[in-house]
């Protein structure tokens, strides 16, 4: 129980430190650990660990490895991007619309559900990094698509942020 709490704080301390790779094996270490545990760790955790995962990966510039865990983060908080290209451009059509209505209405108040708020706030930053894995990879209804939810996450937040203001930019890219 002592690890499953140290090694996700080890794997932010060494992200923070630039020390990709030994932020990988902490969170490697926890997940094995909770697969393990009698008690696993809430989804929201998990879902946490894998979004870190996904963020060493990606400055030891393992595309393919970052692409995945982020994935499975979204995954696990109920965010996967569609499988399917028809429903893909379903949920893009969705999510601009989702959007429309956002810009007529304006910033509206988050949940009042602390859960809830550390989900979308998770959820929304995993989404606008994948933002930038499928751009890179040329896949651009992808990136697109996870721009437009990254973005319709963090407004449902209700307040500003870095990561609104960060989407609020992609989305201007995505769209140029």
């Amino acid at each position: 129980a002592r690890a499953l709490h140290y090694l996700p704080l080890a794997a932010a301390s060494a992200l923070a430190a630039n020390a990709a790779a030994e932020a990988i094996d902490f969170v490697r270490a926890a997940q094995r650990l909770a697969e393990e545990a009698a008690d696993a760790p809430p989804i929201i955790e998990r879902a946490r660990w894998l979004a870190m995962r996904g963020r060493a990966e990606n400055a030891l510039g393992r595309l393919t490895e970052a692409r995945a865990s982020f994935e499975a983060a979204l995954d696990l908080l109920g965010e996967a991007p569609p499988a399917s290209r028809t429903m893909l451009l379903a949920s893009i059509a969705a999510e601009t619309q989702r959007q429309s209505r956002n810009r007529k209405r304006g910033l509206l108040s988050g949940p009042e559900d602390a859960a809830e708020l550390d989900r979308l706030e998770l959820a929304a930053g995993t989404a606008e990094r994948l933002f930038l894995i499928y751009v890179f990879a040329g896949e651009s209804s992808r990136a697109l698509w996870t721009v437009l939810r990254a973005t319709n996450l963090a407004e449902a937040t209700g307040r500003p942020s870095p990561l609104l203001s960060r989407c609020y930019t992609d989305l201007a890219a995505a769209l140029t």
